[in-house]
């Protein structure tokens, strides 16, 4: 399934800005997961280090986050913080049971 998470993440974002699909993989019940997720724009793809990632207590971010860590990024000339998303809670809140 493709999802469009404008709505989540309350973003203005016309249909016409949609143009780039990021597929993810993942495993899921024990049984391989492909979500793809509608971006506008995709600038840069970093590797991040295991050791740089940060879990976020549950209790900090309350029930209705997407995030599940941050991470820190060194592929600039001043580190960045990024947030990871957790692509089960995604693909489980977003994706529409027919």
């Amino acid at each position: 399934s493709v999802l469009d998470i404008r709505s989540f993440i309350k973003e203005d974002i016309t249909d016409t800005e949609l143009n780039t699909i990021i597929l993810l993989e993942y495993d899921k019940d024990n049984k391989e997961h492909c979500v793809g997720i509608l971006v506008s724009s995709l600038e840069s793809v970093s590797v991040v280090e295991k050791n740089s990632i940060q879990q976020i207590q549950s209790h900090f971010l309350g029930t209705g986050t997407l995030v599940e860590s941050l991470a820190d990024i060194s592929d600039y000339e001043e580190s960045q913080v990024a947030m990871v998303l957790d692509i089960k809670k995604i693909d489980d809140n977003l994706t529409k049971k027919v």
